[in-house]
């Protein structure tokens, strides 16, 4: 499509690649939810690189050596950014997308549509690199198994929007088919974060006190 073809459209609108600018410029049936689709599909694929560093356990710069009280208060701040991250999620899915979608017979808002996708890769960048940070610090042994159970505290935010990614990919492409054959079609956009390791935590936090209390260990 030439550049002059896309005049009419936003600025945000006319970088986009051929199949999102397509979408939105002919808007077939069901255009809303494959933009959605499209573009964090495509949001999340860019990050490939620092997934791999996760996989590998790659952790960029220096590794930073916290005493216990400098790990205790970066821990608290990397548990509240780990349930912010739910927050965001929640508001996203249940707020602003049916929102940018749009009402039943009423048109979608492309940019807003465009808006969601981008703003949930960007807590699946966020998360990627919240625990890359974990990588990149090291404790003394005493520590070493709170680190690890505040780390896994948001392990499954990433993963979990690349699943549904993926998932709603893959079942709206199915969903074309069945409603180019006239079959009835109902779609699942929910998005429910399950973490782990609060009770973990919970339990290291009063292994460590029980250390400081008996002089083996000082938070100071």
């Amino acid at each position: 499509m030439t550049d002059e073809s896309n005049s009419g459209l936003p600025p945000k609108l006319r970088g986009l690649p051929g199949t999102e600018l397509r979408l939105v410029r002919e808007q077939p049936p069901c255009w809303e939810y494959l933009l959605f689709s499209e573009v964090l599909v495509r949001e999340i694929a860019a990050l490939s690189d620092m997934k791999r560093d996760l996989q590998y356990g790659i952790a960029s710069g220096a590794v930073v050596s916290m005493t216990p009280k400098a790990f205790k208060a970066w821990m608290r701040k990397r548990i509240d950014e780990a349930r912010g991250f739910a927050v965001t999620m929640d508001q996203v899915v249940t707020r602003a997308l049916p929102q940018a979608f749009g009402a039943e017979g009423q048109d979608g808002d492309p940019e807003a549509i465009l808006y969601c996708a981008k703003k949930l890769a960007g807590v699946y960048r966020s998360a990627m690199k919240w625990r890359l940070e974990f990588l990149g610090t090291s404790v003394p042994p005493e520590l070493e198994r709170l680190k690890a159970a505040t780390m896994r505290l948001g392990e499954r935010v990433a993963p979990q929007i690349e699943e549904f990614a993926s998932r709603v990919n893959r079942e709206l492409k199915q969903a074309v088919v069945d409603m180019q054959a006239g079959k009835p079609v109902a779609l699942n956009f929910n998005l429910e974060l399950t973490s782990s390791g609060t009770a973990e935590i919970s339990h290291e936090v009063e292994r460590l006190n029980a250390l400081v209390k008996a002089g083996k260990l000082a938070w100071d």
